[in-house]
C-alpha cells in the first residue's frame, strides 16, 4: 500500500513572503495557533498545513499555485472545510500550503428565467438560500444536512447529495472554471466560448466533456460553478414511511425503487435505522454505558425504552412531494398502492404545511408534566426535515455526529468544537432489497464487533442505486475509541470491497486503502494528472496515488 509522508521544504518561507507580497500579509496564515485551527478533523487524526493563504479571486488562485509549483510545495485547497466525516479542511499529507477559498464567496449571477446561480467556491449552502428568498423566493436549491456554512461547489466537488429532486448535486451542475497545476485556467462545457448562450443551461458542451474529470481529484480547483434551481413547487408535502419491523426495510425498498422508476418519487429518499435516528436526538448514555461495545448488544433494553421515549421505530424513510396540487394528490395515492403491493409492514404518513401547522401549534399548548418538552423536540426534528427538503438547510442536521462525543460546546455549531468523531464508510450498492440485506448483515457484524452502534442511512442516489452511509462515531478524546475507530474502519472497508461494494466518496484514510484495488482507472487518471499538474503539487494524494 502506498504511503502519504509529510511534506517538508525548504522552500516554504521564501514560499509564504512570496504569497504576502501576491495577496496581502493579512491573508498569509501562518502562526502556530491559526495552522492548529486548520488541523482539527473528526476523523482519528488529521494533518497540520505549513501555512493558510486566501486568495479572493481567482486571479489570486493562480498566482499561489504558480508560486507553490515554482516551490514543489504541494497546495490542498478546501471551499470551507465542512466536509465532516470525510477529512474537514485537512490535506491527505501533513506540510502542505492550505488554500482556503473562503473569500471567495460572490453570488456572481442569477437567472430568474432559466433558474441559474453562478457561485464561487466560499458561497455557503445558506447564503444562497438567503440570496434565492431575498429575490423573491420563487427558485430554491438543494442543500444538504451538512449545515449553512458548507460550501455549495465543496459538496458538488465530492459528489455529494441533497435530499430534493435536485439531490444529485453533481448532475445539475455545470460551467465549471478550473485552475489547473500549472495556474492556467480552463472553463467547461460551453463556457470557455466568449458570449456562449447555453453555457449555464448545458451541461457537456462538445467534444469530450471536462467536468467530471474535476471532481473527486486533484487534476484542478474549481473556482466557478453555475448550479442549477428548482422552481418552488405550487404545493409540496413530506412523507414519511416508518416500520417497526428490522425486515421491513426490504419491501420498503423494493417499493420505493419502483415509485422512483416509475416517476412517481423524484426527490432523493434517506432511509433512517432507528441507531442512526437515536444519535440525532439523544447523547450517548455515559452513565450506563463506558462506551466499549455497541449499546444495542450491551444494553438492549436502555435501546429499547430510548426509542420508545423518543418515539423511533426500526426505520424511517423521509423523501418530498412536490408540484401541482393535483400531483401531488396523486403521488400520496400511488406510493400507499405499491407500498400495499410490496406488503410493507409500516404506515405512511404525509405532512403538508396545513397539517406541519398543526402539529406545532398542538406541540405547543401541550403542558412540561405532560411530556411536552419531549413533544415539541420531536416536532422540532420534523421542522429541520420539514426545512431540508425545502431547501433551507438547517445547523440541527449536525447533531447526529456528536453521538458520542463527551464534551458539550455550548453555543457552536462546528462539531470538532465538542469533540465529535465520526468517520463515514459509504458503499454504492444496487436498490434491491438482496443487495440491502447483504450490506446490513456484513456492515452490523464488522461494526457491532468493533465496540460501535450500527448507524446507516440508504439513500436513492438515483432510481437503481442506493448509499449506504455507515456512520462509524466516536468520542475524539478517547484514545481508545480512536484506536478503533480506525481498526473498525478498515475492516469494514476491506469487507465491503470483497463482497464488491465501493464507496462513493472517502476519507484520506479510506483512499489509501482504496489505491490497492481496481476500483478507478489509477493508470490512466495518473497520466492526466502529470499532463494537467507537472509539478505534482495539486493536493498529493487526494483520491489519485502519488508517484513516490
Amino acid at each position: 500500500m502506498s504511503a502519504i509522508l509529510p511534506i517538508v521544504s525548504a522552500a516554504v518561507p521564501t514560499l509564504l513572503a512570496d504569497c504576502r507580497a501576491a495577496l496581502g500579509g493579512q491573508h498569509v496564515l501562518a502562526g502556530e495557533r491559526e495552522r492548529d485551527h486548520w488541523a482539527r478533523t473528526t476523523l482519528p487524526s488529521g494533518t497540520r498545513p505549513c501555512a493558510v493563504v486566501r486568495p479572493g479571486c481567482t486571479a489570486e488562485v493562480q498566482a499561489v499555485v504558480r508560486l507553490a509549483a515554482a516551490a514543489r510545495v504541494p497546495v490542498h485547497a478546501v471551499s470551507r472545510g465542512r466536509n465532516w466525516g470525510y477529512g474537514d479542511a485537512c490535506a491527505p499529507a501533513p506540510g502542505a500550503l492550505l488554500l482556503d477559498l473562503g473569500r471567495m464567496a460572490a453570488i456572481r449571477a442569477c437567472d430568474r428565467q432559466l433558474g441559474t446561480a453562478t457561485v464561487e467556491p466560499g458561497v455557503s449552502q445558506g447564503q444562497l438560500a438567503a440570496h434565492l428568498e431575498a429575490l423573491g423566493g420563487d427558485w430554491i436549491a438543494d442543500c444538504t444536512g451538512a449545515g449553512p456554512d458548507a460550501s455549495v461547489i465543496g459538496n458538488l466537488a465530492e459528489r455529494g447529495f441533497g435530499h430534493s429532486a435536485y439531490g444529485d448535486r453533481f448532475a445539475h451542475a455545470c460551467a465549471f472554471e478550473v485552475v489547473l497545476g500549472d495556474g492556467s485556467v480552463v472553463e467547461t462545457g460551453f463556457a470557455g466560448l466568449p458570449g456562449a448562450r447555453a453555457a449555464g443551461v448545458y451541461k457537456w458542451g462538445i467534444g469530450p466533456s471536462l467536468d467530471g474529470l474535476f471532481t473527486q481529484g486533484n487534476l484542478g480547483l474549481i473556482t466557478r460553478a453555475t448550479v442549477w434551481l428548482m422552481p418552488r413547487p405550487q404545493a409540496r408535502a413530506m412523507l414519511l414511511l416508518r416500520c417497526e419491523r428490522q425486515d421491513g426495510v426490504l419491501p420498503l425498498i423494493e417499493a420505493v425503487r419502483t415509485l422512483r422508476l416509475e416517476g412517481v418519487l423524484d426527490s432523493t429518499v434517506h432511509v433512517f435505522n432507528r441507531m442512526r435516528l437515536l444519535g440525532g436526538v439523544a447523547p450517548f448514555p455515559y452513565g450506563a454505558s463506558d462506551g466499549s461495545q455497541a449499546l444495542e448488544l450491551s444494553h438492549p433494553a436502555l435501546v429499547a425504552a430510548l426509542a420508545r421515549e423518543h418515539r423511533l421505530p426500526a426505520w424511517v424513510a423521509s423523501a418530498a412531494l412536490a408540484g401541482p396540487p393535483a400531483l401531488v394528490r396523486a403521488s400520496v395515492g400511488a406510493v400507499r398502492a405499491r407500498l400495499r403491493a410490496e406488503g410493507f409492514p409500516g404506515s405512511a404518513l404525509v405532512l403538508g404545511p396545513r397539517r406541519m401547522a398543526l402539529v406545532r401549534g398542538a406541540a405547543a399548548l401541550v403542558p412540561g408534566w405532560a411530556g411536552g418538552a419531549r413533544l415539541r423536540a420531536q416536532v422540532g426534528k420534523l421542522d429541520l426535515l420539514w426545512k431540508l427538503l425545502a431547501g433551507q438547510p438547517d445547523n440541527g442536521s449536525l447533531t447526529g455526529g456528536g453521538w458520542r462525543a463527551r464534551r458539550v460546546q455550548a453555543g457552536s455549531h462546528d462539531p470538532r468544537d465538542g469533540g465529535a468523531g465520526m468517520v463515514w464508510v459509504s458503499p454504492v450498492l444496487p436498490a434491491t432489497g438482496a443487495a440491502v440485506a447483504e450490506v446490513e448483515a456484513l456492515a452490523r457484524t464488522v461494526v457491532h464487533g468493533h465496540g460501535f452502534e450500527h448507524q446507516v442511512t440508504y439513500s436513492f442516489i438515483n432510481p437503481r442505486a442506493l448509499c449506504g452511509v455507515t456512520s462509524i462515531c466516536f468520542d475524539r478524546d478517547d484514545h481508545g475509541q480512536r484506536a478503533r475507530a480506525v481498526q473498525c474502519h478498515d475492516a469494514l472497508l476491506d469487507r465491503l470491497l470483497a463482497a464488491g461494494y465501493c464507496p462513493y466518496r472517502a476519507a484520506p484514510m479510506t483512499v489509501r486503502r482504496l489505491w490497492d484495488h481496481p476500483v478507478a482507472a489509477w493508470d490512466v487518471l495518473g497520466r492526466l494528472r502529470a499532463a494537467l499538474d507537472p509539478a505534482g503539487v495539486l493536493s498529493p494524494g487526494r483520491y489519485l496515488p502519488s508517484p513516490g
